[in-house]
């Protein structure tokens, strides 16, 4: 993963966590709408504004990371041929 002050775990969990808030946030929505105290276009509205701007942080994150990931892929590899190399030459 580049080099930055993030673990790659912290950023899978704080992409988890947008997930899970944006799935907490359509629900009381939804649950607001059902109770009558959001009108049902604006409750869509404001849901599909939610789950848009989670998508497009998705998009984005899983697209860096995606990167990453394949480079620490090809760099794992190369360790692990090279490792191999050493065990067998033993």
């Amino acid at each position: 993963m580049a080099d930055t002050d993030f673990s790659k775990t912290a950023v899978y969990e704080s992409l988890a966590a947008i997930n899970r808030a944006t799935d907490q946030l359509a629900e009381h929505i939804e649950r607001l709408k059902s109770a009558y105290r959001l009108k049902f276009k604006l409750a869509d509205l404001l849901r599909f504004t939610a789950e848009e701007l989670r998508a497009q942080i998705n998009h984005s994150v899983v697209s860096n990371i995606s990167r990453d990931e394949m480079a620490d892929a090809g760099r794992f590899q190369k360790q692990r041929t090279e490792q191999e190399r050493k065990i067998m030459g033993e």
